[in-house]
């Protein structure tokens, strides 16, 4: 029964952590690993190559979630319709 209580305790803990992080605007390393779904080494490689916008104060690294949801949908993937689309509009306007 203990451990069961100690795995509720745990889960109810866990669910208070990303409940603080939904509702934060500047996120720590810590908070933008959970938030991404990053591990940490990714998250600081990305941080030293310049790759995700960071701030820094002192020896922290900080991170807006806007940033870093700008970085996440940066590369959008177009549907089929959406491509076969653009192609019939290029294909009308640049007829010969």
């Amino acid at each position: 029964m203990s451990d069961i209580l100690e795995q509720i305790n745990a889960s109810l803990a866990n669910i208070n952590n990303l409940a603080a992080t939904f509702y934060k605007s500047i996120l720590t390393t810590e908070e933008a690993c959970k938030f991404t779904g990053l591990p940490m080494s990714s998250i600081l490689k990305k941080t030293s190559a310049q790759e995700i916008t960071h701030y820094k104060a002192g020896n922290k690294v900080y991170f807006k979630k806007d940033d870093l949801e700008r970085w996440m949908l940066k590369n959008r993937i177009a549907t089929k319709e959406e491509l076969n689309s653009s192609a019939d509009t290029y294909i009308s306007i640049n007829k010969r």
